[in-house]
């Protein structure tokens, strides 16, 4: 049979184990909000990359264009 004085100490203890698990919950918790403030700033910061890559990308195309175009015409001018 458990006394008042044990009990009361288990009771403690018991009190004392919840302290220390809200703590860690809390601080995972804050890590892990954390973590999802900077999965959406990397996200806004990949989708101004794909725009940036696209925009490289056409411009791309367009310069080896001129650049055949201006072949096309040197090799017709100098063929004259």
């Amino acid at each position: 049979m458990k006394t008042l004085e044990s009990i009361e100490n288990e009771r403690t203890q018991k009190q004392k184990d919840l302290d220390v698990e809200n703590e860690a919950y809390h601080l995972v918790e804050g890590e892990k909000l954390e973590l999802q403030r900077q999965i959406i700033e990397l996200q806004g910061k990949k989708k101004d990359l794909e725009i940036i890559l696209n925009k490289s990308t056409k411009n791309i195309k367009q310069l080896k264009n001129e650049i055949s175009m201006l072949t096309n015409l040197f090799w017709s001018v100098k063929n004259s």
